[in-house]
């Protein structure tokens, strides 16, 4: 179990979700090529966000789990708690984050 969970852990996140991607290679209709720009704009957010959050919070462990709240959360609800994090009254603004990060992970199951 636990090779399985350090092997996902070594898969570059755009990689794994390219492995679910569905392209009809019959039907070159101008359509894919508009999802695959779609897709790819996607990730580079979802990128990006996940590097902001690396350098807000000094985290680069924290890497996997900041790609999977900018892919499954909004990048409003994600400000926002980055927002409430990083107030004064908050000791640890990266155990804030995950706490309300992983709430609303869990609400939105």
């Amino acid at each position: 179990m636990t090779k399985a969970i350090n092997d996902f852990n070594d898969i570059n996140i755009i990689d794994h979700l390219n492995k679910f991607k569905i392209i009809n290679d019959n039907d070159n209709d101008g359509v894919e090529n508009s999802n695959d720009k779609r897709w790819m704009a996607r990730q580079k957010n979802v990128d990006a966000i996940a590097n902001n959050l690396v350098r807000i919070y000094k985290a680069p462990d924290s890497r996997q789990f900041f790609l999977k709240c900018a892919w499954h959360l909004s990048e409003a609800f994600i400000m926002k708690t980055v927002e409430a994090s990083t107030k004064p009254q908050i000791h640890s603004s990266l155990k804030y984050f995950v706490k309300s990060c992983h709430r609303e992970l869990i609400k939105n199951n």
